[in-house]
């Protein structure tokens, strides 16, 4: 997960999902960093493909 480690650097992965359809395969990334909660979603070649910043409780 190097694509991680490099754009969200100091992030804690909460959460990791394999996700495989007639599309291929990819992943949902659930991550901390600091006072923001982030939900990646990354292809299978790292390539992020979707992000979206949510509210931390």
């Amino acid at each position: 997960m190097q694509s991680v480690s490099n754009r969200y650097a100091q992030a804690v992965i909460i959460e990791v999902k394999e996700i495989t359809n007639h599309e291929g395969t990819s992943y949902r990334v659930l991550l901390e960093q600091k006072e923001k909660k982030y939900s990646v979603k990354f292809s299978s070649l790292g390539d992020v493909t979707e992000a979206v910043k949510l509210r931390k409780k």
